[in-house]
């Protein structure tokens, strides 16, 4: 049901059985409400079930539809069906959360304020449930820096065509505060390979970053006063490296080794529980686990009451 607008969505529910759904809730939760251009956008559909009566949902991409539009009642361009398949049961007095990533399937690149509302469809009951929107925006941010790369060949792609990809860093600027976002594409930018934030931004000064050994990036961005934060990516914009530095005697700074190694040079180096990989045990009273990319889809259902 590609297109669907919000209105024929809450049609469908109260079709469906309303006076049935109070016992079951459905809500759009977005983790925050400004995201940047081809940013994830994830929302997490959370099914609330007071029936009384356990839920089974996703045996097939019917339990789910999902709607956006603008701010102008504007439907939004569906690309492609959600992959929402993925059988799970939501016992009665708890409540089960899908997690979705918008942007690849819904034409969300232009900037402005947007609605999501989702329809759960529970089969067996014959009823279907619809959430209240929930508001997000995408923003368009101002790019700092950027350089194309080639990336290192093995084997018998060694001798072929290399292959261009380009780093930018991008500011974005809320009402709220300014963030720095890294941006990995196709030396075209016609192929997106990552849109992630990387910390807050100070305003009055600039990222320092430099490609490495492999093609990493090393990122070396101010935060606070005389707080930095030290990060590497690979190619793909997968974290390899977080670490945190202290304005001393000496400002933290990027310097390239004679072997060609990108290093910090400056100021102390500060232990942080968002270090990646985790400090070393002892050192911290709590260990950090390496973070885990989120996958497009996944359930969260707390465990059951006794």
């Amino acid at each position: 049901m590609k297109g669907m607008s919000i209105r024929w969505l809450a049609l469908l529910a109260w079709l469906a059985g309303w006076a049935a759904s109070a016992q079951v809730r459905v809500e759009v939760v977005m983790p925050r409400d400004v995201f940047l251009e081809d940013e994830p956008v994830l929302a997490g559909i959370r099914v609330i079930n007071h029936s009384g009566r356990p839920i089974t949902l996703g045996k097939d991409n019917r339990w789910l539809q999902i709607a956006l539009q603008t701010r102008g009642d504007q439907a939004v361009e569906a690309r492609d069906e959600l992959p929402a398949v993925g059988e799970f049961t939501v016992g009665s007095g708890e409540m089960g959360t899908r997690k979705v990533n918008l942007t690849p399937y819904f034409n969300i690149r232009s900037p402005g304020r947007y609605q999501a509302t989702a329809l759960v469809r529970i089969e067996e009951w014959d009823m279907a449930v619809a959430s209240a929107p929930a508001e997000f925006s995408v923003i368009m941010g101002t790019k700092l820096w950027e350089q194309t790369f080639g990336l290192p060949a093995e084997g018998t792609a060694a001798a072929g065509r290399p292959e261009f990809r380009k780093y930018a860093l991008v500011k974005a600027t809320t009402l709220k505060a300014m963030f720095l976002y890294l941006r990995v594409t196709d030396a075209e930018e016609t192929r997106i390979y990552s849109v992630q934030p990387v910390g807050p931004l100070v305003s009055s000064s600039r990222p320092e970053a430099q490609v490495g050994p492999g093609g990493h990036l090393h990122l070396l961005n101010q935060v606070g006063a005389r707080r930095f934060q030290y990060c590497e990516y690979d190619s793909s914009g997968e974290l390899q490296a977080r670490r945190s530095y202290q304005h001393t005697d000496t400002r933290p700074s990027l310097r390239a080794t004679k072997d060609g190694r990108i290093v910090v040079a400056g100021g102390i180096r500060m232990l942080k529980a968002d270090d990646y990989p985790g400090p070393e045990r002892g050192r911290l009273d709590t260990p950090v686990a390496a973070p885990v990319p989120a996958p497009a889809m996944d359930l969260e259902v707390p465990p059951r009451k006794r």
